[in-house]
């Protein structure tokens, strides 16, 4: 299954879920930030496969407020020229202050959400505004040469369903902030795979997502369908033995 044509489709080989799982075989490794956060430290880490944050320094300690990213010659080095899959963090419902795209003039943008009952602040991701934020921050991430992406915080439809917070377009209930964040994943892994047909796309924290997105409509059927919204046989060591927390797509 191929998210996107580019001109490299024919160079595609469809084996991401072979090239995972080969990966997997020597484990998998997760690091944002933290003492010695760089390409060399990265590049030494054991792990068949990596999670990393592609910023080694956020917005608000860079000289110029612009994240600093890992370069395309850093990431050859991390990836180790392409043999080892390196997945970057891509935040799909919460706002991060510390991103570039974060405005220094105080103002709030539109796709600032409600903030959840523990404090974390959501984005409005129902708005289009977002949806073109997360397009234009693929590209980015992508441009380092890592391999996927890693997308985080898939569950917070369920809070934003149960909130109900009301605004331009926002969900109502669960079954639509479900389907909604399924239309927002199908979006970003098709910019994702405009860039590279063959990137490596994970979900965290999906597994309910296509049970509470419902049989509503046709067009949720299909994004599920599509997308492989089902249990997946990828277990992680966080998981219960038959509750991944970990979706690949």
């Amino acid at each position: 299954m191929t998210l996107g044509a580019t001109a490299a489709s024919a160079e595609c080989d469809g084996g991401r879920a072979t090239r995972m799982a080969a990966a997997l075989e020597d484990g998998f490794g997760v690091q944002y930030w933290g003492e010695g956060y760089d390409a060399d430290t990265l590049a030494a880490a054991p792990h068949g496969l990596l999670i990393v944050e592609a910023a080694r320094i956020g917005a608000p300690d860079s000289a110029d407020g612009r994240e600093v990213l890992f370069t395309p010659d850093e990431m050859r080095r991390i990836n180790h020229d392409g043999a080892r899959p390196v997945l970057v963090y891509l935040n799909l419902t919460e706002v991060e202050p510390w991103r570039d795209y974060w405005p220094d003039d105080g103002s709030k943008p539109v796709w600032v959400g409600p903030e959840t009952a523990s404090g974390d602040k959501l984005a409005a991701f129902w708005r289009p505004e977002w949806e073109a934020l997360l397009r234009d921050r693929v590209r980015r991430l992508l441009a380092t040469g890592a391999n996927g992406l890693f997308l985080d915080d898939a569950l917070n439809y369920f809070a934003a369903g149960s909130m109900a917070p009301g605004g331009s377009g926002a969900p109502a209930d669960v079954p639509g902030a479900a389907r909604t964040l399924m239309a927002l994943v199908q979006s970003v892994a098709s910019e994702a795979r405009k860039i590279d047909c063959d990137a490596l796309i994970v979900m965290n924290n999906g597994v309910f997502l296509g049970r509470d997105a419902g049989p509503a409509s046709a067009g949720a059927r299909s994004v599920r369908s599509r997308t492989r919204w089902t249990v997946s046989s990828w277990r992680t060591r966080w998981a219960a033995p038959t509750i991944p927390i970990f979706m690949p797509l």
